[in-house]
């Protein structure tokens, strides 16, 4: 679903996940911006979304992975989320997870190929005019 003011969600994002974790990466083709990973470190904690769904531990989270629609299908993707395993995976870390909207045609794909496996599924259904 195509999103109103995707760039700016994007530099808020940016922005946030500076502030809060450091853990972005931005890829560029020609000194122009193709594609981003932003990413922390979690812990299930009783309350929060992952408390019962992951082992207890600390685990790389992959919050975004957006890539410019004229940059895909060239490896931005994947070559940003190698980056982005590397660092997250380290001595003491469970693993990596991450949440996708699995009707999105492009999601899945990509993520299976990346080695992720729906742990759990969640439907959210909106108004139609939303």
């Amino acid at each position: 679903m195509p999103r109103p003011g995707a760039r700016a969600l994007l530099r808020a994002e940016v922005v946030r996940s500076l502030r809060f974790s450091g853990l972005v990466w931005l890829a560029e083709a020609d000194g122009v911006p193709s594609g981003m990973a932003a990413c922390a470190q979690a812990s299930p904690a009783p309350g929060d979304s992952i408390h019962g769904r992951l082992l207890p531990g600390r685990w790389g989270y992959v919050d975004t992975l957006s890539v410019a629609p004229a940059a895909r299908g060239g490896g931005i993707g994947r070559a940003l989320m190698a980056v982005a395993h590397r660092e997250l995976v380290r001595p003491g870390t469970r693993g990596t997870f991450l949440f996708y909207h699995p009707a999105n045609p492009l999601s899945p794909v990509f993520w299976h190929r990346q080695g992720y496996r729906p742990l759990w599924t969640m439907w959210i259904r909106r108004p139609a005019w939303s």
